[in-house]
């Protein structure tokens, strides 16, 4: 059964459901874009099954496939918003999407959001947000910010 409010499941622990804020003033635009990247590791040795939603400035969801096919020494995004991941025991999950510089829309770019862990863990998660000046070259990283997920403690 899901909330009409959060999307979340009724039946989710709300010790399980961690919230995060993502810095918004970074660079977007058609010519700049900003990189966002989130590492989820499943620290138990048993599959764990969470959702990870993001959410723009108004509230409402976002949810941009990660990049797959990539070009350059990334591995590919392993987690789709809004969907459930299943994590292996002791591995790590990626997400990493572009906005803006013909990705995705930077109308798209998330302001925050929470991981809702459905079943096993212990989870620890972390990410960054780049804003890239791409007008000149070499690109020039304009910031570099760190996404701070439950103090780094694990949930």
């Amino acid at each position: 059964m899901t909330s009409v409010i959060s999307a979340v499941p009724v039946s989710a622990d709300a010790s399980r459901v961690v919230n995060f804020t993502i810095q918004g003033g970074t660079i977007c635009s058609a010519t700049n874009y900003t990189a966002l990247f989130l590492n989820i590791t499943n620290l138990g040795g048993a599959p764990a099954s969470y959702t990870v939603y993001l959410y723009d400035a108004n509230g409402n969801t976002v949810s941009p496939p990660g990049l797959t096919n990539l070009d350059d020494s990334y591995r590919p995004s392993t987690i789709n918003p809004a969907t459930s991941t299943t994590s292996l025991g002791k591995s790590t999950e990626l997400y990493r999407v572009v906005y803006g510089g013909g990705n995705a829309a930077c109308s798209l770019k998330p302001y925050y959001g929470k991981i809702v862990v459905e079943d096993g863990g212990p989870l620890i998660a972390t990410g960054e947000i780049k804003g890239i000046i791409a007008t000149v070259t070499p690109n020039v990283v304009w910031s570099d910010l760190p996404i701070s997920i439950n103090n780094g403690q694990s949930f």
